[in-house]
């Protein structure tokens, strides 16, 4: 949990606004075809960011390495998805669309995630960013 550590003392002392960031764009140009995260696999950015096929967004900043553990909510209704309710708060997961299946059965099971940190758009008009892991590598922990 050595990079867990480094990455939250990075968070406190470095803010979140050094976190990668979603940059919303009205329409973006992108290719018909969906990959194993369900997005296109290419679409033009605004200047200065970069797309992201996992999340399907256009990124600005740099996504933080991040290795936490807690329990996995699979009936999150904020996103419909799933999320790790960990000691440094709660983080939505980005997974390949085959593993959040799985994931739907795995409700109130502790789990590791090992991936990148960034932050997403709230659901509405002043609510923070969500922290979101887009994940490399998810364990069961027994």
């Amino acid at each position: 949990m050595k990079r867990a550590a480094v990455f939250m003392g990075s968070l406190l002392i470095a803010g979140a606004a050094e976190a990668a960031w979603v940059v919303q764009a009205e329409a973006l140009a992108c290719t018909d075809d969906y990959n194993p995260w369900g997005h296109s696999g290419q679409c033009r950015c605004p200047e200065a960011t970069v797309y992201n096929q996992k999340i399907g967004e256009c990124l600005a900043g740099v996504p933080y390495p991040i290795l936490v553990s807690g329990v996995m909510h699979s009936k999150d209704a904020l996103t419909q998805g799933v999320s790790l309710e960990t000691q440094y708060g709660t983080f939505h997961l980005v997974v390949k669309l085959a593993e959040l299946e799985k994931l739907q059965k795995a409700d109130g099971l502790y789990f590791e995630a090992d991936g990148e940190f960034v932050l997403m758009p709230a659901g509405g008009k002043g609510e923070p960013a969500r922290p979101t892991i887009i994940v490399e590598r998810l364990a069961w922990l027994e």
